[in-house]
């Protein structure tokens, strides 16, 4: 039998489309498929499992707008967005997606409750188009690699992830950058190494952290208006007075460990130009715990002194891990303080050797004195050496005692 070239190509079409999986939009979802156009209609794909190893057979509709809901994926590939044409704006949430590929050409990047730890972002691309970045309650340890490859992005949201350390030397070039939000992270440690300057930046949220420390002294915010460091275990702050943000009107700062005399101090510039915030800080002599203890408490929340602990037993365990270490750090100082003391012992019998020695060498210096004097006292008479003879050889004599006192002193001591 024969075959035109037409039917050969529609036989073969028909085993490529039975061969791929069509992924369609949810029925109950805002958008619906459209073979024929790209739709600006919201598309909602739930309860998938697929993988990277899968992506040249997911056939994906053309959306705008999509949203990826309680989902099973390894990463969120290349391979996988590619597949997602003519996207623009993508949402993640709930399922299990721990790595995401940022699309050069996203606009917005949300993604929610969805174990994601981390977002990976090209850094071979220089012209990402992304306005809006949020990983909201996620598990992100750290600030994305990259991130001032971003240079189109206005608003960054990592609220309620596990980030413990920032250097906000990641975000030199962010001049479009209006809102950054990290409050409900682990911050322990902000570190600015060189001037950051961030022109657009106008609320910057740091609250529910553990940070002990701030110092702004590089931080070029001009145009900030809202600043929170609520709720972390600060005492003071480094460089902050009314002209560090000449527009700030907000500044939250309640439940912190103030230095009295430092919020006192700042009080008065509180008073005199942000009138808009409370003009009183709240200051505490309370001892704080320190952030490297909360962080082996593996604290998810701390509130009012209401503890959320992601593992009781867990958090037992590294409490008795913490005890442990300081039973066995004072062991170590204890003997330490023993090694000291033996030290100090040694020492002091060293100064008594040397004193005593600086003693025998006074009183055998006063002999050689002595016998340099007493050539004038030599007798004279020829059944004597003669005198200059006998005077040589005290000098000589002298001498040979000068240079041997450091090899041997105890053979003169004998003497």
């Amino acid at each position: 039998m024969k075959y035109s070239s037409e039917t050969a190509f529609v036989f073969l079409s028909v085993l490529l489309t039975a061969s791929a999986s069509t992924i369609t939009c949810d029925s109950n979802g805002n958008g619906y498929y459209r073979e024929s156009y790209y739709s600006y209609e919201k598309c909602t794909v739930r309860d998938l499992t697929f993988s990277t190893a899968d992506a040249e057979t997911l056939n994906f509709p053309v959306y705008a707008n999509f949203e990826i809901k309680n989902c099973i994926v390894d990463y969120m590939s290349p391979e996988i967005m590619k597949r997602m044409q003519w996207i623009s704006d993508l949402s993640i949430n709930g399922g299990s997606i721990p790595k995401v590929y940022l699309k050069p050409d996203l606009l917005t990047l949300d993604v929610k409750e969805s174990s994601t730890v981390e977002i990976v972002i090209d850094d071979n691309v220089s012209n990402h188009s992304l306005t809006s970045l949020t990983i909201v309650s996620n598990s992100l340890n750290s600030i994305p690699k990259n991130l001032n490859k971003l240079k189109a992005l206005s608003t960054l949201n990592f609220k309620n992830n596990d980030i413990q350390y920032m250097n906000f030397s990641d975000f030199i070039g962010l001049d479009d950058l209006t809102e950054i939000d990290l409050s409900s992270n682990k911050l322990y440690a902000i570190v600015t190494n060189n001037i950051i300057r961030l022109k657009s930046l106008t609320k910057l949220d740091l609250s529910n952290n553990f940070i002990m420390e701030l110092d702004f002294n590089n931080w070029k915010f001009p145009a900030l208006d809202m600043l929170s460091v609520e709720s972390n275990s600060l005492r003071f702050i480094k460089h902050f007075d009314e002209t560090t943000f000449p527009l700030l009107s907000t500044f939250r700062h309640s439940k912190n460990a103030w230095d009295c005399r430092w919020s006192n101090t700042l009080s008065f510039h509180l008073r005199a130009s942000w009138t808009s915030s409370p003009s009183q800080l709240t200051c505490s002599k309370s001892t704080q715990l320190s952030a490297s203890f909360y962080r082996q408490l593996n604290l998810t929340t701390i509130h009012d002194k209401q503890f959320k602990l992601d593992s009781l037993e867990e958090v037992e365990d590294q409490l008795r891990s913490v005890v442990e270490d300081t039973t066995n750090h004072s062991a170590d100082i204890g003997l330490l303080k023993q090694t000291i003391s033996a030290q100090q012992s040694q020492i002091a019998d060293l100064l008594k050797q040397i004193h005593e020695q600086q003693t025998f060498l006074e009183s055998l210096s006063s002999k050689i004195k002595s016998l340099e004097e007493r050539p004038s006292q030599l007798p004279t008479s020829s059944g004597n050496l003669p005198k200059d003879l006998a005077e040589k050889l005290i000098v000589d004599l002298a001498y040979v005692i000068r240079k041997n006192i450091g090899d041997d002193v105890s053979v003169f001591r004998s003497s």
